[in-house]
């Protein structure tokens, strides 16, 4: 009976494609336009993910309290509560959603503050091939999200 025990104990099992799900990301801008293009050029680039928006804090908060994010990409600047109001509520709720900040106005917003709360911090514009390299970095070698993975880990080495 010590033998079973010993038959490579030391890796995981194969992972099914049924136990894998679609990445999920949520969009924080208050400008139509920023949001819309970022939702089409995700869409186009990569079809397979799930990406939602807000364009308030209050509305961001309210989708995370509703479903879990892997990936959330925030501007600062925002009318009301701004997004580094958000990105603590994140990094206190949702410790392992991966924070990326995209905004123009960094500095302004209290940019040393911003980097300690964010994982990776975007300066608009942003090629969109950068964007789509950062967040597809967040979910790790796979392309998918993994419970096994540390995303905020794996994208801070990087």
């Amino acid at each position: 009976m010590g033998s079973v025990n010993s038959i490579e104990s030391d890796t995981s099992p194969p992972r099914s494609e049924a136990t894998r799900r679609r990445p999920r990301f949520l969009l924080v801008d208050d400008e139509p336009l920023v949001s819309r293009t970022l939702v089409r050029l995700l869409r186009v680039e990569r079809p397979q993910w799930d990406v939602s928006t807000a364009s308030t804090v209050p509305e961001a908060v309210e989708c995370l309290r509703q479903a879990r994010y892997d990936v959330l990409v925030t501007d600062l600047d925002m009318p009301g509560s701004n997004g580094v109001e958000l990105l603590m509520h994140v990094a206190l709720r949702y410790p392992d959603t991966i924070r990326v900040v995209h905004s123009a106005r960094v500095r302004e917003m209290g940019g040393e503050r911003v980097a300690q709360l964010a994982d990776v911090v975007l300066t608009k514009p942003v090629e969109p091939s950068r964007l789509i390299g950062v967040l597809h970095a967040a979910l790790g070698p796979s392309g998918v999200p993994d419970e096994g993975t540390s995303w905020v880990e794996a994208l801070r080495a990087r």
